[in-house]
């Protein structure tokens, strides 16, 4: 559930980002066929961790798949139903790319 799940992640953020290191936060959206509340809870998670925490964020670490044409997207996700394929990782790797720059960026020498 979103609430177990911004606890969790509120603990990992708090350790990762000790000392001011800086922290990308990755987010998921919530399945199509989850309720609309559970869908708004997910979306609503992610920026509010992230301004907790001073993350850089990527709301929908999947965002690269959902805009592909719908006779393309069963390709992209393994029969699970949940989890990408390798030819879907490297779209979300290619879209990913842009925000660790960013984070990197952040690092003082």
């Amino acid at each position: 559930p979103p609430a177990k799940a911004e606890a969790n992640l509120d603990a990992i953020l708090t350790r990762a980002g000790a000392d001011g290191r800086p922290v990308l936060l990755a987010g998921i959206m919530a399945r199509p066929t989850d309720p609309p509340a559970k869908q708004r809870a997910w979306a609503q998670l992610w920026p509010r961790l992230a301004e907790r925490h001073d993350a850089l964020l990527l709301e929908n670490l999947y965002a690269p798949l959902i805009v592909l044409p719908l006779e393309r997207q069963p390709e992209m996700i393994q029969s699970d139903g949940i989890h990408p394929t390798a030819k879907a990782v490297d779209l979300i790797v290619e879209d990913l790319g842009p925000k660790v720059a960013q984070l990197l960026s952040r690092i003082t020498r």
